[in-house]
């Protein structure tokens, strides 16, 4: 688990309270103004921790990723793909309420972003210096793939058991990606640095 800041404290403040909104409102009818009023902040300090509702959402899955990837010994397997699902399935309500915003901040957004930011980050760390126009677009469609399936499984109400969706994803991974994912291990702070 990652050491909470003071900084942070702030930021679970307003992640607690978007998850209790959550409960009874739509994601997109949520407005800043409504949790500064329950968080008994004020707009200036939610805006100091983040730009808008959406990043706080990013904030949260980036935490939640963290918490899994994080302090790990490198690997890339079924296993670890099946550990951030369960994750996210510690908090289906709340992801299954998010994903369904398809703004260009949505989360599934976002989660792209942040898979291509490591995937590029993890070929550097091994030697990659540059990729090849397939290499890029292999990763791109990666991606979007997993990101589509992921976002399904979130949204199921009968969704396919974690593992099987895992070995699957893990499957149809690039081997290039795979033997560099498999030799990066991430610190916390390293994910969360300059991603929000």
């Amino acid at each position: 688990m990652i050491e909470v800041t003071m900084k942070d404290r702030t930021k679970y403040l307003y992640a607690k309270h978007l998850i209790e909104i959550l409960k009874d409102t739509s994601f997109d009818k949520i407005r800043v103004t409504e949790l500064v009023r329950r968080t008994g902040t004020t707009p200036p300090t939610f805006y100091y921790h983040f730009k808008d509702k959406y990043e706080l959402v990013a904030w949260m899955y980036l935490r939640d990723f963290s918490d899994v990837v994080g302090y790990e010994e490198a690997e890339y397997s079924p296993e670890r793909l099946a550990r951030i699902m369960q994750k996210m399935e510690e908090k289906r309500p709340f992801y299954k309420k998010v994903f369904v915003s398809d703004s260009q901040n949505s989360i599934a957004a976002y989660i792209h972003n942040l898979a291509l930011e490591i995937a590029k980050d993890a070929l550097e760390k091994v030697g990659f210096t540059s990729l090849t126009e397939e290499q890029e677009l292999s990763i791109a469609y990666h991606n979007f793939g997993i990101q589509g399936l992921l976002k399904d499984w979130v949204l199921s109400d009968k969704p396919m058991n974690t593992l099987t969706l895992a070995t699957f994803m893990y499957s149809k991974t690039p081997d290039f990606l795979k033997e560099s994912f498999a030799q990066v291990a991430y610190e916390p702070e390293d994910l969360m640095k300059n991603k929000l």
